[in-house]
């Protein structure tokens, strides 16, 4: 049984559709959507930690220190899960992979320091 067309949703449209908008105003309002959705700063910090230039240095790094360094300064083996920036990427962009600027971090670590849940 098809359904009955009808205007877009879209004020002024004045395009039949089945349901809903048409195609044109569905991806207008997606795009809006998602743009909303994801800032530009949300996008470069996920693009950075998901580059294979970041994943292939990381993995590096917690080969080179597999456990937390605060942990092991008070006695305790965790294991490393977040390789942590000191100083934040948005201060100091040119450190993102300076050895110096990083720390080898287990998760209820990380959390002390980032307690907003921020990066990886």
């Amino acid at each position: 049984m098809k359904r009955r067309r009808r205007y877009c949703l879209t004020p002024g449209c004045s395009e039949m559709v089945e349901r809903g908008r048409c195609a044109k105003h569905k991806r207008e309002r997606q795009r809006a959507y998602d743009s909303a959705r994801d800032s530009g700063w949300k996008r470069s910090r996920r693009s950075f930690y998901w580059s294979r230039r970041w994943r292939e240095f990381r993995a590096a790094y917690v080969r080179k220190y597999p456990l937390c360094v605060r942990c092991l300064a008070e006695g305790r083996t965790s294991p490393t899960e977040h390789v942590h920036h000191v100083v934040p990427r948005e201060e100091a962009p040119g450190r993102s992979f300076d050895d110096s600027n990083l720390e080898a971090l287990c998760a209820s670590c990380h959390n002390i320091v980032e307690p907003r849940g921020g990066g990886p």
